[in-house]
């Protein structure tokens, strides 16, 4: 099933949380994704009650001076491996890593960290020593991917 919002109800979202688009700090709202970092250019913002895996994160991060979008894909607990230029979470391969940036460490995820990713190969994210796990106190809502 694909889990893309229909336009009828991007419709209706921009008219009834149009504030987001706006402001963008706003707990509600429309978000556009300017870079090629995720495939999805159009996302809407809600709250975020509870983080799981798979799901998509507006977070402030000290690298950046905007709020990037990424997705969980590794939470507290979770295993990190690094083999080969490739890494995984819980020995599932789930990307690579660039050669001129030092990857994550090898490890557990502590308690309120999570581990984002965004799937373009170059993106700047966690899999990365100097961008890091993220705290959870990072996160500013949860994004649904519309288009």
């Amino acid at each position: 099933m694909d889990k893309k919002i229909p336009l009828t109800l991007l419709l209706f979202a921009l008219l009834y949380f149009g504030i987001g688009v706006l402001l963008p700090t706003a707990p509600f709202g429309l978000r556009r994704n300017v870079t090629e970092s995720l495939p999805t250019k159009f996302f809407l913002k809600t709250p975020l009650q509870k983080v799981t895996r798979g799901e998509f994160v507006e977070l402030s991060h000290p690298e950046s001076s905007a709020l990037l979008a990424k997705q969980v894909i590794g939470v507290a607990g979770d295993l990190i491996a690094v083999k080969e230029g490739e890494f995984f979470i819980n020995d599932e391969k789930k990307g690579t890593i660039l050669k001129k940036l030092l990857p994550v460490e090898e490890g557990t995820i502590p308690a309120d960290h999570v581990f984002v990713y965004a799937s373009h190969p170059e993106s700047f994210d966690s899999r990365y020593q100097r961008f890091g796990l993220v705290h959870i106190d990072q996160l500013e809502g949860r994004l649904w991917p519309l288009f």
